[in-house]
């Protein structure tokens, strides 16, 4: 009977509210995906009193991180929409992607002061990195933004990019990304006998397709009719399309491949070809393009950046280089078209390394658990 009680009691108990307070597409970029999956999150409208609002800015790739006098027209008119949105929901707990850097940074955190100052309970989301490069003067403004704010990051690999900067008597939590399942049994990919290389991901020079096609180049000519190669993704600036252009083999016919920006189902059949997914980056965090790449069931050649080495289990599940040299990543490529075998056990590891740990529902039952205890701790007596 007590039992009965305290269940009938906990479902009468109101959803706690929640603010979200994120980029959404367009763009598309990886802290808008991630977002878009919260706010679709049966799980999270389930739990919560879930208001979801997108304060970004830009609409497509080539104005993140961008000045203009419009974006400062725009934030004028934003922070008003976010104070009023605040004072009607009345929310328990913010949650805010906040980016770490940039324009993006200053419009964020002006947010982040005023719902200060109405006594707003925060929680960060990070998404990137890069404040441990911030100038000494800056240090002090970005210590005031995190004064007093729980943080969510990616990986316990990326905190140290906080150090100096958060408040460290709040508490600090990894939540990896996870994407959906893209089995290749449910999608209806076409296959070839050649190896298919994929990059999937915006064509920006530190995403590293230059050094793929530059790779290609120094791959061995005895190879040639063995392989293709597929750059999927949206150009940032017209410079770069015409220097990727201009290098050798980059207009090679049934050699490499530039499909321009990919979604949905187009996407979906396109990693569902693939053999080897390849992402030579110098800047990421944690790429849902490998994430969606391992759902396929493809083995992975990246670099050492941001936490790809705790996604990719090098040797295992694909191979993770110190650096984006062409000339390695040409090595690995040959080592891949000799030993066939290796590609077809990386490929299986891959899928499973996905089921274990990256799935749609680990990742919004962790978030979930998180920001269930974030709200009750701000109903607790201090």
């Amino acid at each position: 009977m007590e039992s009965m009680k305290r269940n009938a009691a906990k479902a009468m108990k109101p959803k706690r509210r929640i603010l979200f307070l994120f980029q959404l597409p367009p763009p598309v970029h990886g802290a808008s995906m991630v977002n878009q999956t919260i706010a679709e999150s049966q799980l999270i409208s389930q739990t919560f009193d879930a208001t979801f609002y997108d304060i970004s800015t830009a609409k497509k790739i080539s104005d993140i991180g961008r000045f203009s006098l419009a974006k400062i027209l725009t934030v004028g008119s934003l922070l008003k929409r976010v104070y009023k949105i605040y004072r009607l929901k009345n929310p328990d707990l913010v949650y805010i992607t906040l980016s770490p850097v940039g324009f993006a940074f200053f419009k964020d955190s002006l947010i982040v002061l005023l719902l200060k100052l109405q006594g707003a309970r925060l929680v960060f989301h990070m998404h990137g990195q890069g404040i441990s490069r911030i100038s000494k003067y800056l240090k002090h403004f970005y210590q005031l933004v995190f004064k007093q704010v729980d943080v969510i990051h990616l990986s316990e690999q990326l905190f140290s990019d906080l150090d100096g900067v958060r408040d460290v008597e709040k508490s600090i939590t990894a939540v990896n990304n996870g994407v959906p399942d893209l089995s290749v049994e449910n999608i209806p990919g076409e296959k070839n006998q050649k190896l298919n290389i994929i990059y999937l991901s915006n064509l920006v020079p530190d995403k590293g397709a230059g050094v793929l096609v530059e790779a290609v180049n120094r791959i061995d000519s005895h190879f040639d009719g063995q392989y293709e190669v597929f750059l999927a993704g949206d150009f940032q600036t017209r410079l770069f399309e015409e220097q990727l252009m201009r290098m050798p083999h980059a207009n090679v016919k049934d050699l490499i491949h530039f499909l321009g920006p990919l979604y949905g189902a187009e996407k979906q059949q396109l990693l569902a070809s693939g053999d080897v997914f390849v992402l030579p980056s110098r800047n990421e965090c944690f790429p849902l393009s490998i994430l969606e790449a391992m759902a396929t069931g493809m083995a992975v050649i990246s670099t050492n950046v941001g936490a790809i080495a705790e996604i990719v289990d090098d040797g295992v599940s694909g191979i993770v280089m110190d650096d984006p040299d062409p000339e390695v990543l040409a090595r690995k490529l040959e080592y891949f078209l000799e030993m066939p075998e290796e590609v077809q056990r990386m490929k299986k590891a891959s899928r499973s390394r996905y089921l274990q740990n990256y799935t749609v529902e680990k990742f919004e039952t962790s978030l979930c658990r998180v920001l269930s205890r974030l709200v009750e701790e701000s109903h607790s007596p201090p």
